[in-house]
């Protein structure tokens, strides 16, 4: 059985140094809402507080960096290799760098999730 350690220090209001055997981070906004950056990366978590319901993405990476994924825009296809034309649709793909559109989505879906947090936080709140 393998141990675990995990210690979260409040230093201000909406400000967490979070601890633990191997990284470390720092979460800053309300609850519902927040930004972790981090010895693993930067993180966008987006909830409804109080449920349990969150979602939580990471920023600036689009999976595995030693193989960047392009995703066909039209049908979803994922592909490791840089391909001018999608393999299973056959359009044309003119995104700029492999896996820009992927980041983008993701980007658009935490963006989405933050909001939807914020408006369901003001109505119940």
């Amino acid at each position: 059985m393998g141990w675990r350690f995990h210690k979260s220090f409040k230093i201000a209001p909406g400000i967490r140094l979070n601890v633990g055997k191997k990284s470390s981070s720092i979460s800053f906004g309300p609850r519902g809402a927040k930004i972790t950056v981090g010895t693993r990366g930067t993180h966008v978590t987006a909830g409804i507080p109080g449920t349990g319901l969150y979602d939580t993405e990471k920023l600036g990476s689009s999976g595995n960096p030693g193989h960047p994924m392009t995703v066909c825009p039209y049908c979803g296809h994922r592909m490791r290799k840089h391909w001018d034309n999608c393999p299973q649709c056959g359009h044309p793909l003119t995104t700029g760098q492999d896996g820009e559109t992927d980041m983008h989505s993701s980007f658009l879906g935490c963006v989405s999730m933050i909001v939807a947090a914020v408006v369901l936080m003001i109505l119940f709140l």
